[in-house]
């Protein structure tokens, strides 16, 4: 498992509670701070120099949240680190979390030393357990909470892996008519559902939004499933932007998700970007992103260049009729 958490899976639950942004983070930030004071994170995120400020209390957790982009990954920890959080994260440090902060409403939790300290006694107690044990691999590796329409998760620059989605939540179907558009350019079942910007709470999204002047309560995000190996797409509908802007802002947010040999590539006359990734037990899949007016499409799915072509044709002329 390369990805444990990420703040953008929490951020439209922690707004529609009432609380700050930053609030996304917490949990995540104490987990980190834990396993920076034991020793169990990488230089490369965490130079000596941070370090030192962690464990002298002058960097509260959630100021730590810049130097990993908000997400909890495999490739800030050593590995110690990585294989604790691979037998305890989902299945344990969440569970823990919940029950230690029972008196407090979710992603109400304070981010300061007396609340560290309280879940850094369970954390402590369960690699204690954990190490005993002899370090025992998770029994369900692959458990890993994503938010809805989430099934890939990156594991090293040409690599994924298919996850299981533990929680989720209820389908909101802000855009019907705009599924079904969607759905008759894609060959077989595809499962969808359409929210706002705010609601996906991509905290990529957002700011390449906030870098156009838009709100994202003004934008539609379509995303759809046929399961591991399937096709999968995600399709923002921007009002009055044109291609060329909504290219440059949306290249980081879709790029930064599995970083590798991105390359340009043309549908039809259309510039596009590409790249191929592989999955354990199935076919190679390629990834693909390109922007029309007012549209930004992304796709994955394990056809060939042809295949691919034809139904990102099929989009086009879809989202442009």
């Amino acid at each position: 498992m390369i990805k444990f958490d990420d703040a953008d899976f929490h951020v439209s639950d922690t707004l529609a509670k009432g609380y700050p942004v930053e609030n996304a983070f917490t949990h995540i930030g104490f987990m980190l701070a834990w396993l920076v004071r034991h020793g169990l994170v990488g230089d490369r995120h965490f130079p000596p120099a941070i370090q030192r400020q962690v464990e002298q209390g002058q960097l509260p957790p959630n100021d730590l949240r810049d130097l990993v982009d908000g997400k909890l990954m495999r490739t800030a920890l050593n590995k110690e680190g990585a294989s604790f959080l691979e037998a305890y994260y989902a299945g344990g440090y969440l569970a823990d979390y919940e029950a230690e902060f029972a008196d407090l409403p979710g992603y109400s939790v304070p981010d300061d030393p007396d609340h560290q300290a309280r879940i850094d006694r369970r954390i402590d107690e369960a690699y204690e357990a954990w190490v005993k044990a002899g370090r025992p691999k998770s029994t369900d590796p692959q458990a890993l909470w994503m938010p809805p329409g989430a099934i890939l998760a990156r594991a090293d620059e040409t690599e994924l892996r298919p996850i299981r989605v533990v929680e989720s939540e209820p389908a909101t179907h802000l855009d019907k008519p705009l599924e079904s558009r969607i759905m008759s350019a894609v060959d077989g079942p595809l499962v969808t559902d359409s929210c706002d910007a705010k609601a996906w709470g991509a905290r990529g999204l957002v700011k390449a939004l906030s870098r156009l002047g838009i709100s994202p309560a003004d934008v539609v995000v379509v995303f759809g499933l046929q399961g591991p190996g399937g096709v999968t797409l995600e399709i923002e509908r921007v009002p009055g932007v044109d291609s060329n802007r909504l290219a440059i802002e949306f290249k980081t947010y879709f790029e930064n998700r599995i970083p590798g040999r991105w390359r340009d590539r043309a549908i039809g006359a259309l510039p596009a970007r590409s790249r191929i990734a592989t999955m354990p037990g199935l076919e190679p899949q390629t990834l693909l992103w390109f922007a029309l007016d007012g549209w930004v499409v992304y796709l994955a799915c394990a056809a060939d260049d042809a295949g691919v072509d034809a139904m990102a044709k099929r989009l086009m002329d879809t989202l442009q009729g």
